[in-house]
């Protein structure tokens, strides 16, 4: 598979899922599935940079560590919405 269609997939993917959960919970198992270390679809995605043609590397590493930034931030800014109800609660105890 072509690295640069697969990071594609990869992003519009794990975006989708991050705007579908709807807890905390379901928005860890999330962040697991695509950014975990150990079996996560990220790792699959950094292993295809290795099958890349050396003149290449620097810029499909580039767009690698871009999308992981992404998926990073939209998953991060997706906890601080689902936070908030439940940091408001809190206030009101």
């Amino acid at each position: 598979m072509d690295p640069i269609n697969a990071m594609q997939e990869y992003e519009q993917a794990a975006l989708n899922a991050i705007q579908e959960a709807d807890s905390s919970e379901t928005l860890e198992a999330v962040r697991i599935e695509y950014l975990g270390k150990k079996k996560g679809q990220l790792k699959e995605l950094q292993s295809l940079l290795g099958k890349v043609e050396k003149e290449q590397k620097p810029i499909v590493g580039k767009q690698f560590n871009e999308v992981k930034t992404r998926v990073s931030l939209a998953l991060e800014e997706r906890k601080v919405l689902l936070d908030k109800p439940r940091a408001a609660l809190d206030q009101l105890d």
